[in-house]
C-alpha cells in the first residue's frame, strides 16, 4: 500500500479520535420551577448546556455557545427550546419550559422516571427523591466518563505512536527492502487499531483498550527499528553533559572534588561520538546500547562527586612530602653517579615551596585547595626527576 493511501488511513484514525471524545451523555439538571423569557438562575444555565449538548445549539459562538452558557433565559434560549420541543413532540412548542417539557426532559435523560417531576406543585419529599436519584445518575455518568477518558487517552497515544513511526519511515536512510518490511508491519498495526475502534463501538471496551496498548507498543518498536528519535536523543545527551559540567563547577566552588566526575563525562562524550557514527551506519542496536552506557556514565558522574574533607587533604600533603623525600634520595644517588642534577634540584626546591602553600591552605581550613596544590606538588616532583641527565 502506497504512502498516500496510508496517510489517508491515518487521517481517518485521527478523525475518529476527534469524534470519539464528543460522544457523551447530555447534561443532567434538576428543574424545580417553570422557565420562561424572564427567568434567571443556574437552572437556566443547565438547560442551555443540555440543549447545546443535545444538538439544539443556542449559538455557534459568543454568548450561549457551548462553553459560554449563561444564567439568562432570553430569545436564543427560547428558539433552541422550541426546536427541541418540536423534535420531541412537546405541544405547544412555545419555548416555555413548563411541566410537559420537564416531564419529557426526564424521560430522555432518565428513562422510566418521567413521573418524578409531573407538576409545578411537587412535594418536598418528591423533590428530595428526584434530586437524590439525579445525583446517583451523575455519579454513575462521571465514573463512565472517567473510564472513557482513560480509553480516549490510550487511543490518542496509539495514534501518536503510529504517526511517529510513519514519519520515521519517511525520513529514514535505511535500504528500501528494510523499509518495505517496516511499512507492511505498520500497515498491519493500523489495521489492529481499526479493530480496537470496532470493539469500542461494539461495547467491547476492555478488548479495545487492550488492543490500543498493543498498537502503541508495536508502533514504538517500528519507530526504534528505523532509527526514529536517536539523533534528537544524542543531541539531548550532549546538552545534558554540558549542563552537568556547569553543575560540577558549582559543586567544586562549594568544596567538592569533581575529578572523577569529569572523567566520567569525558568518557560519555567519547561514547556519543561512537553513537553518532553507529547512527550514520544505521546500526541502531549499537546506538541503543551506547545510549544506555552514556546515561549510566552521566549518573556515575553525579555519584562520584565527593566533598573534600580534612583527612583527604592531609593524606595528599603527606603523600607529596614522601614524594619529595624520595626524590631527594634519587637526586643524591644520581649526583654520586656523576649525573647532572642542577635542574632537578631547582625544580624540587620549587615543589617544596608549593608544598608550603598547601600546608597554609590546610591550616586555614581550605581543604580542597590544599588537596589540589598537594597533587600538583607530586606532579612537580615527577617532572623534577625527569631532568636528571
Amino acid at each position: 500500500m502506497n504512502l498516500k493511501i496510508k496517510s489517508t488511513i491515518l487521517s481517518i484514525i485521527v478523525l475518529a479520535l476527534i469524534i470519539l471524545p464528543n460522544i457523551s451523555n447530555a447534561a443532567t439538571c434538576n428543574f424545580s420551577r417553570n422557565l420562561d423569557s424572564e427567568s434567571v438562575g443556574e437552572d437556566v444555565r443547565c438547560l442551555q448546556k443540555y440543549l447545546n449538548d443535545a444538538g439544539f445549539t443556542i449559538a455557534n459562538s459568543g454568548v450561549g455557545s457551548p462553553g459560554n452558557e449563561t444564567n439568562l433565559f432570553r430569545a436564543l434560549t427560547k428558539e433552541a427550546l422550541i426546536r427541541w420541543q418540536i423534535e420531541n413532540g412537546v405541544s405547544p412548542a412555545s419555548g416555555y419550559f413548563g411541566p410537559l417539557s420537564r416531564t419529557k426532559y426526564y424521560e430522555l435523560v432518565a428513562p422510566g422516571n418521567s413521573g418524578s417531576v409531573s407538576t409545578t406543585q411537587q412535594t418536598s419529599q418528591n423533590n428530595t427523591a428526584a434530586t437524590s436519584q439525579q445525583l446517583q445518575e451523575l455519579i454513575k455518568q462521571a465514573e463512565e466518563l472517567q473510564a472513557r477518558e482513560k480509553m480516549f487517552e490510550q487511543f490518542k497515544e496509539a495514534v501518536q505512536a503510529i504517526t511517529k513511526a510513519r514519519e520515521a519511515i519517511e525520513d529514514s536512510d535505511l535500504p528500501a527492502v528494510d523499509l518495505s518490511d517496516e511499512e507492511e508491519d505498520l500497515y498491519d498495526i493500523e489495521g489492529d487499531f481499526f479493530e480496537a475502534l470496532i470493539d469500542f463501538f461494539a461495547g467491547k471496551e476492555d478488548e479495545a483498550i487492550k488492543t490500543a496498548k498493543s498498537v502503541q507498543k508495536d508502533a514504538e518498536k517500528i519507530y526504534t527499528n528505523v532509527g526514529g528519535g536517536y539523533d534528537e536523543k544524542l543531541e539531548d545527551l550532549e546538552d545534558r553533559i554540558d549542563d552537568v559540567r556547569d553543575e560540577l563547577e558549582d559543586e567544586e566552588d562549594d568544596g567538592f572534588d569533581i575529578t572523577r566526575s569529569l572523567e566520567y563525562l569525558d568518557e560519555a562524550e567519547d561514547l556519543i561520538s561512537e553513537a553518532e557514527k553507529a547512527y550514520r551506519d544505521n546500526d541502531f542496536d549499537e546506538v541503543e546500547n551506547l545510549i544506555e552506557d552514556i546515561e549510566e556514565l552521566i549518573d556515575d558522574a553525579y555519584d562520584a562527586i565527593e566533598e573534600v574533607g580534612e583527612d583527604d587533604a592531609l593524606d595528599a600533603i603527606e603523600d607529596a612530602e614522601d614524594d619529595i623525600d624520595d626524590a631527594w634520595d634519587d637526586i643524591r644517588d644520581a649526583d654520586r653517579d656523576g649525573k647532572g642534577v642542577d635542574e632537578a634540584e631547582y625544580r624540587l626546591n620549587r615543589a617544596e615551596d608549593r608544598l608550603e602553600d598547601a600546608e597554609e591552605e590546610f591550616d586555614e581550613g581550605n581543604y580542597l585547595d590544599a588537596l589540589e596544590i598537594a597533587e600538583k606538588v607530586s606532579k612537580m616532583v615527577e617532572e623534577a626527576l625527569d631532568e636528571i641527565i
